[in-house]
């Protein structure tokens, strides 16, 4: 059985990828994201990654690496986000398997799910 010093020092990495717009929207959405986030704790360890390593752009995934108390954090600051910017959907992947997609700033829990979830898909669209 896991102590709490394991459980807390266990870390997941997750992928979130904007899932509309152009390259450079898609790009300019998650430099915005990763400043938000960025904002609510600057610990957070996220970084942005390309889509395309041939692309010129600064990337447009978002790559962060969160325990288990940091993630309710961060879901919480993701649905803010959206909720921002109304329209944007995004897909959440852990560790390149796709927990999440279509999710918009209508799906605070399904985001905060998507965070916490061991298995099944998580899906945002009708």
């Amino acid at each position: 059985m896991a102590t709490a010093n394991q459980l807390q020092d266990e870390k997941k990495t997750y992928q979130i990828q904007f899932d509309e717009g152009s390259a450079a929207e898609r790009t300019l959405l998650a430099q915005s994201l990763q400043d938000y986030i960025a904002e609510v704790d600057a610990d957070i360890d996220i970084q942005t990654t390309r889509e395309n390593e041939e692309a010129q752009d600064f990337g447009s995934t978002l790559v962060l690496v969160l325990g288990t108390p940091v993630a309710i954090i961060v879901a919480k600051a993701i649905a803010d986000f959206l909720h921002r910017n109304s329209g944007a959907m995004i897909t959440i992947s852990e560790n390149g398997k796709v927990v999440a997609r279509g999710l918009d700033s209508a799906d605070a829990s399904k985001i905060a799910e998507a965070f916490s979830k061991r298995s099944s898909l998580v899906d945002g669209r009708p």
